[in-house]
């Protein structure tokens, strides 16, 4: 019997699922959720993000595109100066401000403050902000670390990775994968994690190191490496980047992905994949988090999302009902190959990937098994990784809109 830790759990619309602060990365003075006082889902009482126009910076958009990060990041701390004191607004209402994916800033306002920016014409919208959390998980046992404590299990590839092509060693790969998370286990020994360009977006953290385990396993499915133990990924040893936007109890607000986003477009080069698997398990449109990625995916960045978990339509969940080049909206099968029945379906899925009972890493450099679109769409991560496009091999049965999604092979 294999010593190794097992986890089951279906996991919400990242199904889950969403910062640090320096010359290159958006500012954040954001407090932290109490899981305990919110749903997934819920507004952020008198918490706004205010997106401005692009002229109302002093600039036409082609200048501001060819501004560095904190170029824009400075256009706009200077523009909220300009408006808070023009509608007697403290500046320190602002909580998070955005230099890149969008031009914009992270509010505390009254109803009064408000209606007040509502109005103001340097404004192109607002939007309330939201909190957003991964469901409880369930560990059934635990075991020894592979290559570490205990006795290591003997490597094993998951049905998952078979399924899509199986692997390749990616080893030493330039290509950047950004894993958009709870963060990524720093010293996990299946995982080669680039520690200095990761970054935590959740505040009173110091470490974009995964204390739950989400970040982890995504990870894993991505990029564990072809070792003697563990388990192995589709572009087998490539090199991960966390930005952690959930705390330890997988919590956080979705401004903080933005702030994420933004990271990844000022650092990140054209060809690097990001993987998204955050969202509440209820419908959420937001304009903010549909055009950070897209803006994203402009720049040439890859960005694959989960549908989501809620057996719904993903049209009506952001980001994965974004249509656009370079995105990837991910819904997951079984074994089988059947539709799995709490996948969100539509037709901003680009393809189906295994999501049922997927063994990847896990935290404190162990092993679970997980189920969720969260876990599909890694699958398509590591596909671009090692092969630079997703090739369609055959269709998945029982789709329920009707229209049976490819399945995605390397």
């Amino acid at each position: 019997m294999r010593n190794i830790l097992r986890l089951t759990t279906w996991v919400l619309f990242a199904a889950t699922v969403v910062f640090a602060t320096g010359c290159s990365t958006d500012n954040i003075t954001a407090t932290s959720p109490d899981a305990q006082l919110y749903q997934s889902g819920d507004l952020v009482p008198n918490q706004y993000i205010v997106v401005y126009k692009s002229l109302s910076l002093g600039s036409k958009l082609e200048d501001l595109q060819s501004m560095t990060h904190q170029g824009r990041l400075d256009r706009v701390v200077e523009q909220n100066g300009l408006v808070l004191d023009r509608h007697g607004i403290s500046r320190e209402a602002v909580i998070n401000t955005f230099g890149s994916v969008i031009l914009g800033s992270v509010m505390t306002l009254s109803k009064q403050q408000l209606g007040e920016l509502r109005k103001d014409p340097s404004i192109r919208y607002i939007e309330q902000d939201r909190y957003v959390s991964l469901p409880p998980i369930s560990v059934l046992g635990k075991g020894g670390k592979g290559g570490g404590g205990g006795t290591a299990p003997a490597q094993e590839t998951p049905w998952g990775i078979t399924c899509v092509g199986g692997f390749v060693d990616k080893t030493g790969t330039t290509t950047g994968v950004w894993i958009v998370d709870t963060g990524v286990d720093f010293d996990h020994p299946d995982l080669n994690v680039d520690i200095i360009r990761s970054r935590t977006f959740v505040p009173r953290t110091g470490s974009a190191d995964d204390e739950h385990g989400h970040g982890t396993h995504v990870s894993g499915t991505i990029a564990a490496i072809n070792n003697d133990f563990g388990v192995v990924g589709v572009a087998a040893g490539a090199t991960v980047i966390s930005m952690r936007v959930l705390d330890r109890r997988g919590s956080g607000q979705f401004s903080w992905s933005v702030s994420a986003f933004g990271h990844v477009w000022a650092n990140g080069t054209a060809g690097d994949v990001v993987n998204y698997s955050v969202g509440p398990g209820n419908r959420y449109e937001s304009a903010v988090l549909d055009a950070a990625v897209k803006n994203l995916s402009d720049k040439g960045i890859r960005v694959c999302i989960a549908a989501g978990n809620a057996t719904d339509d993903c049209a009506f969940y952001s980001p994965a009902r974004v249509d656009a080049a370079n995105v990837y909206t991910i819904s997951a099968m079984d074994a089988a190959g059947v539709f799995a029945y709490f996948s969100n379906y539509g037709a901003p899925v680009d393809y189906c990937e295994p999501g049922v009972g997927v063994l990847s890493c896990y935290k404190g450099g162990g092993y679970a098994t997980m189920s969720g679109t969260s876990m599909a769409s890694p699958h398509a991560a590591g596909i671009l990784t090692a092969a630079g496009a997703i090739t369609a091999n055959g269709i998945v049965a029982a789709d329920p809109d009707g229209n049976a999604d490819p399945i995605g092979v390397r």
